[in-house]
C-alpha cells in the first residue's frame, strides 16, 4: 500500500482505526470487514501502526457491506465519544501540552496530518467562536461518519483537556439517527440544522489545560509544521524514500533513485513550499519522537535508525528539533502519555 496513492482519496491517520478496531462502538460484522480490507491490501494492524501509515477511509464501509449513512453516523458519534489525546499522533503531545482552550481550538489548523475528510474553519464572531465542519469523503455513508465522529471527539477532547467544564454547542446539519442513544453526561447536538457547527463563548478560550507545557507546546507546534499531507506526489515519494535511514540519504541519491536531476529535484520541492533539506529534517524529527515514544527501543537504537553514526550527533540534532535531549522528551512524552491515560479511564 503506497501513501501517495492513498494521499488521492479520503484517509484517517491509522491510530483511528486502531480507536475503532478497540471500540465496542464497532459492530463486529464491521471490524471483520476492516481486516478482511486490510488482508486484500496486503498490509497488517502492526506495519500500519509502525509506520504511520494512512488508512483508506473507504475500508470502514466495503462494498456488499449493506452499512447505511444512518448507521455510519451513530458507529462514528458513539466512536467520538471514546476518544482521547493519544488518539491523534502526530498531534497526541500538542494536544496533551496545550496551555489553554485557544491552543487546543488552534490545533484544528493541522487536521491535514489526521485526516483529507474533515475541514474545519475557525471564526471569531464575538461573544462566541465558531468551528464549522465539513466532511470531504465524497461518500454519503462516509461523509456520515466523518461529521459525527468529529461533533463527539471535539467536545470530548477538550472535556479531557480543560480544567473546568466548557458551555460548547454542538449541531448537525442531518436529521437524528434512529438508534443513536442519550448521552447522560453531555448534552446531545442540535439536529436538522443549517450546517455542520460548534461554538463557545469567547471567554472561555482562556480557560487552562490540564498538563500544560508550553515550551513542548512550541517546539511541537514546529515539527507539525513540516508534517502537513503533502499535495505533490513527489514529496511523498520523497518521504518514503527519506524514511528507512534519513541521514543516509543525500539529495544527489534521492534525484537518481527518483529518475531526475537534482536541480529538477529541487525546483520540484521548492514548488511545493519545501526544500530537500528541511523535509529531511521533518522526516527525521517525525521517526525519532515516534520510535522515542516507544520505551523499549534504545536512544542509540533511535540514533542509527535514523542513520546517525554517533548517538551523540543525533542527540545534538533532536535538541535542536525539540529544544529537549532525546532521554528528557522521551521521559516527559511516557510520562504524559500515562497522565492520560489515567484521565482517560477516570473520565466516564
Amino acid at each position: 500500500m503506497r501513501t501517495a496513492a492513498i494521499a488521492c482519496e479520503p484517509w484517517v491517520t491509522a491510530a483511528v482505526l486502531v480507536q475503532l478496531l478497540e471500540s465496542a462502538a464497532l459492530p463486529p460484522e464491521a471490524a471483520q470487514s476492516i481486516r478482511r480490507a486490510m488482508a486484500d491490501e496486503g498490509v497488517t494492524l502492526a506495519h500500519l501502526i509502525r509506520d504511520a501509515l494512512p488508512v483508506p477511509l473507504r475500508w470502514l464501509a466495503p462494498p456488499g457491506t449493506g452499512l447505511t449513512a444512518e448507521r455510519a453516523a451513530c458507529i462514528g458519534y458513539a466512536a467520538g465519544r471514546e476518544v482521547r489525546p493519544t488518539t491523534f499522533p502526530p498531534l497526541s503531545l500538542s494536544l496533551i501540552s496545550a496551555s489553554t482552550v485557544a491552543e487546543v481550538v488552534r490545533l484544528l489548523d493541522y487536521l491535514p496530518v489526521v485526516t483529507n475528510a474533515l475541514h474545519a474553519e475557525v471564526t471569531h464572531l464575538e461573544p462566541t467562536v465558531d468551528i464549522r465542519f465539513s466532511p470531504r469523503a465524497r461518500d454519503p455513508v462516509l461523509d456520515a461518519f466523518v461529521a459525527f465522529y468529529f461533533a463527539a471527539a471535539f467536545p470530548r477532547l477538550l472535556s479531557l483537556l480543560a480544567v473546568r467544564p466548557l458551555t460548547l454547542n454542538v449541531a448537525l446539519a442531518a436529521p437524528r439517527p434512529r438508534g443513536l442513544p442519550d448521552d447522560p453526561c453531555n448534552p446531545m447536538p442540535r439536529f436538522d440544522a443549517a450546517r455542520h457547527r460548534l461554538w463557545l463563548p469567547a471567554s472561555e478560550l482562556t480557560i487552562e489545560c490540564r498538563f500544560a507545557d508550553h515550551s513542548t507546546h512550541r517546539a511541537q507546534l514546529a515539527a507539525l509544521a513540516a508534517t502537513r499531507m503533502p499535495t505533490d506526489p513527489l514529496i511523498e515519494q520523497l518521504r518514503e524514500l527519506l524514511y528507512q535511514r534519513p541521514q543516509r540519504v543525500s539529495v544527489e541519491a534521492a534525484a537518481a533513485a527518483l529518475g531526475m536531476s537534482v536541480a529538477t529535484l529541487k525546483r520540484r520541492l521548492r514548488a511545493g513550499g519545501t526544500a530537500f533539506r528541511t523535509l529531511r529534517e521533518a522526516v527525521s524529527r517525525e521517526r525519532a519522537i515516534r520510535l522515542l515514544g516507544d520505551p523499549t527501543v534504545s536512544i542509540e537504537t533511535v540514533a542509527d535508525a535514523l542513520g546517525y553514526s554517533e548517538p551523540a550527533n543525533f542527540a545534538h540534532a533532536f535538541k535542536r528539533w525539540t529544544g529537549l535531549a532525546p532521554g528528557v522528551f522521551r521521559r516527559r512524552l511516557v510520562g504524559r502519555a500515562a497522565v492520560a491515560r489515567a484521565v482517560r479511564d477516570a473520565v466516564p
